[in-house]
């Protein structure tokens, strides 16, 4: 059975090898129905979050429904919800919680309540505003960065839709925020999928596919 077919909306993702670890999330309207871990130990899959007595990993997270998943290689389960909240949740110890990362909000703008200067420059450039993005979909990690989706409102025909138009990046061990990174296509209407890193537009009948890589060094 197809992950896709398992809800309204499903997430799932993959630990960096050598790790087995899938973290995966089914949601029906607003209430996210299954989030949870397998993983595979001695030959034998083991579940954290989804069996009979065990408490369900959604119950930590402020938000309603799972809009992404990412594994970190240090053993957390990072979550974003729909209030855009990231929690960070150590999924082999359950009973530690979850500990909030950082918010959308506060993640796309500075101290004040303004706009990061940055950020702004950049969203100014695309034709929008800070109150139009935020914090949706898509995130992975390499180390302790991880990377995240900034997506904004727009309106087609017949009603809204909303485009990916930058990665939102911060240290998984600290959430603090690190830099803001617009993406090629973002003005044009065509859709812009990201999947661990690969990033992809079909515009016409050419595909535009980019690769993100890490800064030159070794990871932290």
């Amino acid at each position: 059975m197809l992950i896709g077919d398992w809800g309204e909306g499903a997430e799932a993702c993959c630990a960096a090898a050598p790790s087995t670890a899938v973290a995966f999330a089914a949601c029906c309207g607003d209430d996210t129905m299954v989030l949870a871990v397998a993983e595979v130990v001695e030959g034998r899959l083991r579940l954290y979050g989804a069996v009979p007595g065990q408490t369900s990993l959604a119950d930590d997270i402020p938000g309603e429904r799972v809009m992404g998943l990412a594994l970190s290689t240090s053993g957390e389960l990072v979550v974003l919800d729909s209030d855009e909240f990231l929690s960070a949740i150590r999924w082999r110890d359950h009973a530690a919680g979850a500990q909030c990362l950082a918010s959308g909000y506060r993640l796309l703008r500075a101290d004040n309540g303004e706009p990061r200067p940055l950020s702004a420059t950049r969203l100014r450039a695309l034709g929008t505003d800070d109150l139009t993005v935020g914090l949706n979909g898509p995130m992975f990690t390499r180390g302790r960065l991880l990377a995240m989706a900034a997506e904004k409102e727009r309106r087609i025909a017949g009603g809204w839709d909303r485009q990916i138009v930058g990665l939102v990046f911060l240290d998984i061990q600290t959430g603090q925020w690190l830099d803001f990174l617009d993406l090629p296509g973002a003005e044009r209407h065509e859709r812009i999928f990201i999947d661990n890193g690969i990033v992809h537009q079909n515009i016409e009948e050419q595909t535009s596919i980019l690769r993100w890589l890490p800064p030159s060094g070794p990871e932290a």
